[in-house]
């Protein structure tokens, strides 16, 4: 018998419209906590991480577009000079 929690899960667990912390232990016993201001917090800053790391993956496929690009421009270009 262990009442370790073994998932996590964020959810609106009883259709409600209010998402809330979902706990289920060892057991399968399953335990639900109300939202509070740190929950909706944590999920802001989840959200805001997530849109950074976007954006850094975006940013790192512009400079490697642009890389490609000039490369291409030098291959034509020494293609045109032969």
């Amino acid at each position: 018998m262990s009442n370790a929690i073994t998932a996590l899960f964020y959810y609106d667990y009883r259709q409600e419209g209010l998402p809330q912390v979902i706990a289920i232990d060892g057991e399968g016993e399953v335990k639900g906590m109300t939202l509070t201001r740190q929950i909706k917090q944590f999920t802001v800053q989840a959200e805001v991480a997530q849109e950074m790391a976007a954006d850094s993956r975006l940013l790192e496929l512009n400079k490697k577009k642009i890389e490609l690009m000039t490369k291409l421009e030098q291959v034509k270009a020494k293609k045109e000079a032969d």
